[in-house]
């Protein structure tokens, strides 16, 4: 998943792997409260949501900022709603 990430947010180097790593346990346990799923690697819905909430978590790191921080983008909303409607109907579940 990390590879993935990188390439999602266009990284080119190793610096911030950790950071990297931290953002996308937290977007899957953030998904896995909200939802009740837990992550699936086979589930590339799921993989999309992670890339983008890692990516809004690596985008707003400033502790203060000009922008609305408990809202998430509506894609984020989107994919999030999906999973959780869809439930345990998940790619390599079925």
């Amino acid at each position: 998943m990390l590879e993935k990430i990188k390439a999602f947010l266009k990284l080119n180097n190793n610096i911030e792997d950790e950071l990297l790593e931290t953002l996308i346990t937290a977007a899957k346990q953030l998904v896995k409260s909200v939802t009740g799923i837990e992550y699936n690697e086979a589930d590339e819905i799921y993989k999309l949501l992670i890339c983008y909430l890692a990516a809004h978590y690596y985008e707003n790191r400033q502790v203060v900022g000009e922008k609305n921080m408990t809202e998430m983008p509506y894609t984020i909303q989107h994919l999030m709603a999906h999973i959780g409607v869809r439930g345990e109907n998940e790619p390599g579940n079925i």
